[in-house]
């Protein structure tokens, strides 16, 4: 889903626990370590070739300075902002429980 921007993670590893994949995708992707917190949701999500599920934990950066180690371009946002960004269709039910976490209110255009 090229063009379009999304949250640090990616393919689970055999031998890894949820919270390794995280914890090294995130490294990988924006070179920051991170303390995994408690988990926000899970779900899967049917795209035209593959179904996706996704674990997606609250987390806070413990260590590092932000920049890119792959090609993508990497932003800070707050919470409010999300919206002004065109993410993959599955992103929705993540922005929509992190503003539930944060007891945000979703503007009316997005909270369908």
């Amino acid at each position: 889903l090229g063009g379009m921007w999304e949250f640090p993670g990616g393919k689970k590893e055999p031998h890894e626990s949820i919270i390794q994949t995280i914890s090294r995708e995130i490294k990988e992707e924006t070179n920051l370590s991170v303390i995994i917190g408690e988990l926000l949701l899970t779900f899967n999500y049917q795209y035209l070739n593959k179904n996706l599920t996704f674990i997606v934990h609250l987390c806070e950066v413990n260590k590092g300075d932000l920049k890119p180690l792959a090609t993508q371009q990497l932003i800070w946002v707050r919470p409010e902002m999300l919206f002004q960004y065109s993410f993959p269709p599955a992103n929705k039910q993540i922005i929509h429980s992190l503003f539930k976490y944060l007891r945000l209110e979703i503007p009316s255009p997005f909270d369908s």
